[in-house]
């Protein structure tokens, strides 16, 4: 058997319970000012391109150790083929 929703209502008529009840949706997490939320706006947007840029130098230190050892393992790979190539000529 399904209960339905009800929400919540508070009873009274006192408009400084009402404006501080806690069944109000966020209204003070939000500034007021444009100038408060411009600045929250920006500071989020820089943490994000913080995290972003950590995240793109990982990825670019990754790759270039891995070109590195690519780089290492076709060198030795060069190497020991012309040392056979010198051995079976000389």
């Amino acid at each position: 058997m399904a209960r339905s929703f009800r929400p919540r209502v508070l009873a009274t008529t006192d408009d400084n319970a009402r404006n501080h009840c806690r069944y109000r949706p966020l209204a003070h997490k939000y500034p007021e000012s444009a100038a408060a939320r411009l600045a929250i706006f920006l500071s989020f947007r820089k943490k994000e391109r913080a995290k972003e840029g950590a995240k793109a130098m990982m990825e670019y230190q990754a790759n270039a150790r891995m070109v590195r050892e690519k780089t290492e393992r076709l060198k030795a790979l060069r190497l020991a083929r012309e040392a056979a190539d010198k051995g079976r000529a000389g």
